[in-house]
């Protein structure tokens, strides 16, 4: 599972502008 910031990435979606992952995470 991929990680964001440490915590454990709920969902990731692809960024429009920056063309990169955005990551919706929740903390352990």
């Amino acid at each position: 599972m991929r990680k964001c910031n440490g915590v454990v990435v709920v969902t990731c979606v692809l960024g429009v502008v920056e063309e990169e992952e955005t990551c919706i995470c929740k903390r352990e």
